[in-house]
Order: structure tokens, then C-alpha cells, then sequence
């Protein structure tokens, strides 16, 4: 299963060394991808916190992103879901989710190394 990118359209872009496709947001909002017994754990939890620290970026980063005074740190091994994420954090979060490219190498679906 891969993330979820629909409502984008393609073009070129580098980060760093990396190419990549280009997709411009159009009506795009991540979304929590886990069991809902999960996601209602995952909310529970991050609307009483104050920093959250997750490997993997997505739907509870946008959440985390969301929520007033909430500080997150999301490590993210895919460079592309990276920006992606990062340039919708510029544009809908509170300012204080940050999303940090841990280099892995290459990478397969849902950041998993290559080998």
C-alpha cells in the first residue's frame, strides 16, 4: 500500500542531490491511514500532548499540526513524502511541526529501505 497522493499534478524539482517528480498541491490534506480503533488512540494522545517525536510523517503529523501549542518532530525517510509534507506544513500548520529527511538510502513504499 502507498501513501495517498492523489489531488496533484506533475513537474520537475530537485531537494538537494535528490530528483524528483513535482506535485502541486491541489485539494490535498494527509490523512491518518491506521485502523480507526488506532487513529482514535493516536488523537487521544496527541490532543494531550505538548511535543511529539514520530517516525513517519503523514496524517497524525498533520493532526499534531493542527493543534494549537502542540510541538511535533517527524522523522521521515522518504525525501519526496518530505517535501510534500513539509510544503503543506508551510501552508496549514501551526508553525511548530517540523519534519526532518533521515537518509536511508533508497527507499520503497511507506519509507522502508530498499534492502
Amino acid at each position: 500500500m502507498q501513501k495517498r497522493r492523489s489531488g496533484f499534478r506533475s513537474g520537475v524539482f530537485h531537494v538537494n542531490h535528490w530528483s524528483f517528480k513535482k506535485f502541486e498541491m491541489t485539494d490535498f490534506t494527509p490523512t491518518m491511514t491506521f485502523p480507526d480503533d488506532v487513529a482514535d488512540v493516536v488523537r487521544s494522545h496527541y490532543c494531550a500532548a505538548s511535543c511529539i517525536l514520530e517516525y513517519g510523517s503523514g496524517g497524525s503529523t498533520a493532526l499534531a499540526s493542527l493543534l494549537e501549542g502542540v510541538r511535533c518532530f517527524s522523522v521521515e525517510s522518504d525525501p519526496f513524502w518530505a517535501s510534500i509534507m513539509t510544503h503543506w506544513l508551510a501552508k496549514n500548520g501551526n508553525g511548530l511541526t517540523q519534519i526532518h529527511f533521515a537518509n536511508i538510502g533508497p527507499t520503497k513504499a511507506w519509507g522502508h529501505p530498499r534492502n
